[in-house]
């Protein structure tokens, strides 16, 4: 992995650690509010609606807002500031290709996301109880 996309993927990852905003939005945020809320609302089934413990709708809610806070919070931020200070100009005048920007993007924000979900996951597995999955051979399918 010593590509341009390589050396430019662990910069990456090296930066997002020192981005209190990244930190805080896609890490803490989600569980945060996932714990409040369902705290607010409890866990006891609503009849009416297959008893299902409305906490599950919660977890399955704030995944999605780890995956909204990496698209809309981490990159979008990312490319405007490396924009505005020109460090994607240095990155043409380095001679990375520009792809490989591209491609170091997707791939941090991939695993960013990855791990703000098993830790969402984590701490809602203990509090709240998880579903058992039916049929996950259907999710890609439906996606």
């Amino acid at each position: 992995m010593n590509t341009a996309a390589g050396r430019l993927i662990r910069a990456e990852l090296k930066l997002m650690t020192r981005d209190p905003l990244v930190l805080t939005f896609v890490f803490a945020f989600p569980i945060v509010t996932m714990l409040i809320i369902g705290g607010a609302f409890g866990t006891k089934p609503t009849p009416g609606f297959d008893n299902v413990n409305p906490a599950h709708w919660y977890v399955a809610s704030y995944l999605t807002v780890v995956i909204a806070a990496a698209g809309l919070v981490m990159l979008p931020v990312h490319l405007a500031s490396y924009r505005e200070r020109g460090v994607l100009r240095r990155f043409a005048a380095a001679g990375f290709p520009r792809w490989s920007f591209a491609v170091a993007q997707l791939v941090v924000g991939l695993i960013t996301t990855a791990v703000a979900c098993v830790l969402l996951l984590a701490v809602a597995a203990p509090v709240y109880g998880l579903p058992a999955l039916h049929d996950g051979w259907r999710v890609p399918a439906r996606t």
